[in-house]
């Protein structure tokens, strides 16, 4: 390839550029036909905006239950749905928010293509990582800090290339905002950073060991915030999961498939290949350092090997899947595809994932608008300004892999509802967590259904929401002590026969 034909690749044409933008906006799609958004544990989190917006407001004594924590590192995905919900509706804050970490996808990675020198029209590759595995579980913070990570990424790798005073400092400010973000993610970002200062760093006249470890050094600002927050914190949590080691024979599918956060299926695989393939059938060529690998294999490792839960952060290894086609690249350069085919095929392919993959996940978002109708139709019957307790007995969807609807009530509380129960309010590095004493302490047994209901239990709720293929009552609820006021499909509405004074005290502002 020659010098002009390089520096073409290199910023794309306008072809390529208007591909792209089509592409962010097809990404929206998927996002626009649903009410909901299916993420698991997002509606947790939309709960935890709702109740911080409305925190003064004595008619759910939000204030009596729960107390701010502004000290979590978890705090930036946060603070921008708090910001959005200031002018619209918290449902529409939470998928503003989620639009933003969506599009930041797509358009972080053309930035991280563009700063390691690739052709511009890989950046359609980022495409197909917009909707992640952190989406689907509705990590909703997470979610929000993957762009992020991956222009910390491309600014590291310009900060490796001529490391000033000025560059150190503004990768400073970007480590703590990386914390500010999500902790895990700082962390993540953090180690891939310093290899890739010490990778990169070797091919310019400023190497030596000494100057690799002052290079290094702001990329480690969050640290003494990250140990400050460990030490404070862990001591407060209680009933903690801690560290827990999973096996999982399927991991090595995920390898592919959860690059575009699909569970292992031929589907997912095929299109997840596709995005780590594209670039070697365009030419790429591989490099020799080993340390160029270093961020790739040891995210692979991490993937596949990584315990299943974390210092009680669930899932760590799956959410950093959607980093490794940009890992990749780090070890690559590019060259001419072999042959005219080869070279057709492989300009092809980038387009035909960023336009295809929005459409199908489009198609499979409208099923589960269609699928979830229920819900909305019981949310229509509901009074605000009441308890409920969640009891998805049944937490399966038909078009979407995974525990979908386990939260899902909770989207009750974005609609003037008040504290819904099981709720993130106990866990330690939530935004709004229980007082002392005011945690209901419900076992995780009831809540899947598990286990009846007690009638304890039920007295602190204005309703029980239930999702199930069966009557409830023939199994966890008992008949006697909860009247039925409405159901659509699988999902039934409750309202106990007798409650305390803690279910209704939202109604007179308790």
């Amino acid at each position: 390839m020659n010098v002009s034909t390089e520096g073409s690749a290199l910023v794309g044409s306008a072809v390529d550029r208007w591909c792209l933008a089509a592409a962010c906006a097809l990404c929206l799609a998927p996002l626009a036909v649903v009410t909901f958004p299916p993420g698991i544990d997002l509606a947790q989190h939309a709960a935890q905006v709702d109740a911080v917006q409305r925190y003064d407001d004595p008619t759910c004594g939000f204030s009596d239950d729960l107390v701010l924590n502004w000290r979590s590192p978890y705090l930036l995905g946060y603070l921008v749905a708090l910001g959005l919900a200031l002018v619209m509706p918290v449902v529409s804050a939470i998928k503003v928010t989620l639009a933003l970490s969506i599009l930041g996808v797509p358009l972080a990675f053309a930035v991280f293509v563009r700063a390691v020198r690739l052709p511009f029209r890989w950046s359609l590759l980022g495409v197909p990582l917009a909707y992640s595995f952190s989406f689907y579980w509705g990590f909703l913070v997470f979610a929000f800090a993957v762009p992020l990570v991956l222009l910390y990424f491309a600014a590291t790798v310009r900060y490796a290339e001529r490391p000033t005073a000025r560059r150190a400092l503004g990768m400073a400010a970007f480590s703590i905002v990386l914390f500010a973000a999500h902790a895990l993610a700082a962390v993540f970002g953090g180690a891939v950073a310093v290899a890739i200062v010490w990778a990169r760093g070797r091919r310019h006249p400023w190497w030596s060991t000494r100057s690799a470890v002052m290079v290094s050094a702001p990329l480690a600002a969050a640290a003494p915030l990250a140990w400050h927050w460990l030490r404070g914190v862990q001591s407060q949590q209680e009933g903690a999961s801690g560290t827990v080691w999973s096996t999982n024979p399927g991991r090595g599918l995920e390898l592919f498939s959860q690059v575009v956060g699909e569970p292992p299926s031929i589907l997912g695989v095929v299109v997840g290949a596709l995005v780590l393939a594209t670039p070697w059938l365009a030419g790429a060529r591989p490099s020799r350092r080993v340390l160029d690998w270093l961020p790739f294999y040891g995210t692979m490792l991490w993937c596949i090997g990584a315990p299943g839960t974390l210092f009680s952060t669930a899932l760590v290894y799956g959410r950093m899947h959607v980093f490794l086609p940009a890992l990749m690249l780090l070890g690559v350069s590019h060259a001419e595809p072999r042959g005219p085919a080869m070279a057709r095929f492989a300009r092809r392919v980038p387009v035909l994932l960023a336009f295809l993959w929005p459409f199908l996940l489009s198609i499979r978002g409208a099923a589960f608008e269609r699928e979830s109708e229920g819900f909305r139709n019981l949310l229509a019957e509901a009074d605000a300004s009441q308890r409920m307790l969640s009891l998805v007995i049944d937490t399966d969807s038909t078009t979407l892999a995974g525990p979908v609807y386990l939260h899902f009530p909770l989207w009750y509380a974005t609609q003037g509802g008040c504290l819904v129960e099981p709720s993130f309010a106990r866990s330690f590095s939530t935004l709004a967590r229980y007082r002392p004493g005011r945690d209901p302490r419900l076992r995780h047994e009831l809540l899947a259904g598990s286990q009846p209901v007690t009638v304890a239990a039920l007295q602190r709720f204005g309703y029980v929401m239930a999702r199930a293929s069966e009557d409830p009552r023939t199994s966890v609820l008992a008949a006697e002590h909860v009247r039925l006021l409405a159901r659509s499909g699988m999902w039934w509405l409750f309202e106990p026969t007798s409650r305390d004074e803690h279910a209704t005290e939202g109604a007179h502002g308790g």
